[in-house]
């Protein structure tokens, strides 16, 4: 059964593979057109400037350079605020699997030993396990069992606890980006719907799935933190939607970002991005190639008119 579709995941494969290498390249073809010359222009530019209003922005070059840093500062602080967060989360998600009554014996399956509550879900990241309460295997007949193990399986097998985790870290990295929250919420709701259709396609039916979902969505748990159970990840009505979608076969359409989150979003980006070109001209002018040193005739002022008079041929310097 899965023939049909291994095509298209050596194909979905291939292509995370290949814009990871994209980024890479363009990653390392950025540090060498410039970043070297970039650090030294601004070592350049800290000796020189004496005074800042005096001195310093006489020269565009300075704005660019500012411009470079700032970006890189947004970057870093958003880099250190997604991993703060995440590392957080992590901690948090580790201190309730240990508080929760589990029977690990070292396989891929662990049983959460609490007949009063009805949780399944999948969590780790290179080594995703299924863990699955004793009160949902008591409440939920044997179809619908295995529908709930299939989706989870699927999980499993598409690693989907790590791309979550992943896709977090990058919705708070680009945390003043609006559409990066959306596009985080539609890869929860792209990778929960994708597992129910995986049921449907081994069970032939998805009233088992149903039945499954509706009867843990009586009893929410409050066993597992979010970041592991998925709830409230997604914008378009969560376990009722997909109650409703394999039930009918009628799916609800991902409710898109706003004109306004869209409009602000490419404004941010296309700021940030300009910012990072700095180095592709970095190093053309560097300003203590004429200083005071050099040109006593406008020592009190070593900016433009320094370099103009130090660079005219007549004068020989």
């Amino acid at each position: 059964m899965n023939n049909p579709r291994s095509p298209r995941r050596q194909m979905r494969t291939v292509f995370h593979l290949f814009i990871i290498l994209a980024l890479f390249a363009a990653f390392t073809a950025w540090s060498f057109l410039g970043l070297s010359g970039l650090v030294v222009m601004t070592l350049a530019f800290a000796r020189f400037c004496h005074s800042l209003l005096t001195s310093c922005l006489e020269y565009s070059e300075l704005m660019g350079l500012g411009f470079f840093w700032f970006g890189g500062l947004v970057l870093a602080a958003g880099f250190m605020y997604a991993a703060i967060r995440g590392t957080g989360e992590a901690l948090k998600t580790r201190g309730a699997l240990k508080r929760l009554p589990l029977k690990d014996r070292g396989g891929s399956i662990i049983l959460i030993d609490d007949i009063a509550s009805r949780a399944a879900f999948t969590h780790g990241f290179l080594r995703p396990r299924i863990y699955i309460s004793k009160g949902l295997l008591h409440s939920l007949d044997r179809k619908e069992l295995l529908g709930v193990f299939h989706h989870e399986l699927h999980h499993r097998r598409r690693f989907d606890p790590l791309k979550f985790f992943l896709a977090s870290f990058v919705k708070d990295t680009f945390f003043y980006i609006p559409v990066i929250s959306y596009l985080y919420a539609y890869v929860r709701w792209r990778c929960e719907n994708e597992a129910d259709d995986e049921v449907v396609l081994r069970m032939s039916e998805p009233v088992s799935l149903a039945g499954a979902l509706l009867k843990v969505r009586r009893q929410e748990t409050a066993m597992a933190p979010a970041s592991i159970t998925g709830h409230g990840a997604y914008n378009t009505g969560g376990v009722e939607a997909r109650i409703r979608r394999l039930l009918t076969g009628t799916e609800a359409a991902f409710t898109p970002p706003k004109i306004r989150a869209v409009v602000s979003s490419l404004a941010v980006s296309l700021v940030l991005a300009l910012s990072f070109t700095a180095p592709l001209h970095a190093g053309l002018n560097v300003p203590d190639r004429c200083t005071a040193d050099h040109c006593s005739v406008h020592a009190d002022k070593p900016g433009k008119d320094c370099r103009t008079h130090c660079e005219a041929p007549s004068h020989g310097h």
